[in-house]
C-alpha cells in the first residue's frame, strides 16, 4: 500500500465532498452560507462524536459575549446551550473546543474581520474552571496561558489574495494581539496553510500552538491542505481540555433574593 497514496485520496475526497455540498446548497438559494453550512456538515461527519458543530454565539460567566461565529465545536456531553426564540444559541467558552471563520474569499479586510471575530472568542474568561477529565472527574483547572486550555481558532476559505500580500497581512495581524488570541491555524485549501514552527526539548514542531512559537510555516499543496487542515484539527481535538461550566454563575444567583427556614429542633 502506497501511505501517501492514501493521504492524498482521503485530502481529495474531504475537498470533492466539501465542494459538491457547497454547489448543492447554493442550488437552494443559500449561497451567502453555503461553505459554512457545507464545512459544519463535513465536519460532524469526519471529527470524533463528541464534538457537536453548530454556530452562534460564546459566553462567559462574566456575562461576557462573542461575535456571532460560523463554526462553533463544542464538548457534546457536557455542553448546555443556552437557546433563546430567536434561534440565537450561545455555549458556555469552559466546554467550546474550536471556533472557525468561513469566508468565500479572503482580502485584507476579510482578514481582519475573521481575527477579531476570533479574538472575540478567546478573550473571554475560562481560566480557573475545574479541568473534565470524565464523567464526574476533574484534574486541576484550566490556565489560560496553555495551549491544550485554550480554544482553538481557524479560518478557512478558498480563495485569497496572493500568497505574499497574505502572508504579510497575517504577520500585521499577529503583532498587534497577544499570541494567546492568535488563530491556531490557516486554510485555503485552494492555495496556502498557515500554521507556526517552534523548537521543543526533543526538537522542533510544526502545528497549531502560538505560545512559544518562533515563527510560521507555510504549506503549498492544493491537493493535501484540506487534509492537512483536518488533521491538525483533530490533533488538537484529541488532547484539548474542557472545564465545567458553572451554571450558578451564568445565572447569577448571588443576585437572587433568598431567605433561610429553619427546621423547629
Amino acid at each position: 500500500m502506497d501511505l501517501q497514496e492514501l493521504v492524498r485520496s482521503l485530502s481529495a475526497e474531504l475537498r470533492e465532498n466539501f465542494e459538491k455540498r457547497s454547489r448543492l446548497i447554493s442550488h437552494r438559494g443559500e449561497a451567502g452560507t453555503a461553505r459554512e453550512e457545507a464545512l459544519k456538515t463535513m465536519l460532524q461527519l469526519y471529527l470524533p462524536h463528541r464534538c457537536g458543530v453548530d454556530s452562534g454565539f460564546v459566553i462567559d460567566s462574566d456575562g461576557n459575549e462573542s461575535n456571532q461565529i460560523d463554526i462553533v465545536i463544542y464538548d457534546q456531553n457536557y455542553s448546555p446551550i443556552f437557546e433563546i426564540v430567536d434561534e440565537k444559541r450561545y455555549f458556555p467558552c469552559e466546554t467550546v473546543l474550536a471556533v472557525g471563520e468561513v469566508k468565500t474569499e479572503i482580502n485584507t479586510r476579510e482578514l481582519e474581520d475573521s481575527f477579531e471575530k476570533i479574538d472575540s472568542v478567546k478573550s473571554l474568561n475560562r481560566a480557573g474552571a475545574k479541568k473534565m477529565i470524565g464523567p464526574g472527574a476533574f484534574g486541576g483547572h484550566l490556565e489560560e496561558d496553555e495551549y491544550i486550555d485554550q480554544i482553538f481558532g481557524f479560518i478557512f476559505c478558498g480563495n485569497s489574495m496572493s500568497n505574499d500580500t497574505l502572508v504579510d497581512a497575517y504577520l500585521e495581524q499577529l503583532q498587534q494581539r497577544d499570541r494567546k488570541l492568535w488563530p491556531n491555524y490557516f486554510c485555503n485549501y485552494n492555495g496556502i496553510n498557515i500554521g507556526y514552527h517552534g523548537t521543543y526539548d526533543t526538537g522542533t514542531y510544526l502545528g497549531a500552538d502560538p505560545m512559544g512559537a518562533e515563527g510560521l510555516y507555510i504549506t503549498e499543496s492544493d491537493e493535501m491542505n484540506f487534509g492537512l487542515f483536518h488533521a491538525v484539527l483533530n490533533w488538537h481535538l484529541s488532547q484539548a481540555s474542557i472545564g465545567r461550566p458553572n451554571l450558578f454563575s451564568y445565572y447569577d444567583t448571588r443576585s437572587i433574593p433568598t431567605r433561610s427556614i429553619w427546621f423547629d429542633e
